[in-house]
C-alpha cells in the first residue's frame, strides 16, 4: 500500500471537512430523502384512490356505459350509439327507400 504524507494543517482541514459533512450536509440529505419519500408515497396513494374511484363509477354505470372504456359492451350497444350520433347530425340512421322521405312536392 502506498503512503501519502500529510501535514498537520492538511489533517485539520480534512477533519473539519469530515465534521461538516457529518453534522450538516448528511442530515440535510437525509431530510431531503425523507421528504421525497413522503411526497412519493402521497402521490401513489392518491393515484390508487383515483383508480379505485373510477372502478366504482364504472361498476355503477353498467355494461353499456363501460363500452367506451374498452370493456365488454351489451350486444348492439355500438350500433345504437352510431345511430344516435347520426340522428344528432340530422342524418337518417338507415338509407331511405324511393317511397320514403321528402318528396318536395312531387
Amino acid at each position: 500500500m502506498q503512503k501519502f504524507p500529510m501535514t498537520a494543517i492538511g489533517l485539520r482541514r480534512l477533519e473539519e471537512e469530515l465534521r461538516t459533512l457529518k453534522s450538516q450536509e448528511r442530515p440535510a440529505i437525509i431530510r431531503a430523502i425523507a421528504e421525497a419519500r413522503l411526497v412519493l408515497t402521497d402521490d401513489l396513494i392518491r393515484a390508487a384512490l383515483r383508480r379505485e374511484k373510477a372502478a366504482l363509477k364504472d361498476a355503477k354505470r353498467g355494461p353499456e356505459r363501460n363500452a367506451r372504456n374498452g370493456r365488454e359492451a351489451a350486444p348492439g350497444a355500438k350500433r345504437k350509439t352510431n345511430e344516435l350520433k347520426a340522428a344528432a347530425r340530422g342524418a337518417a340512421s338507415k338509407p331511405l327507400g324511393p317511397d320514403e322521405g321528402e318528396n318536395h312536392g312531387r
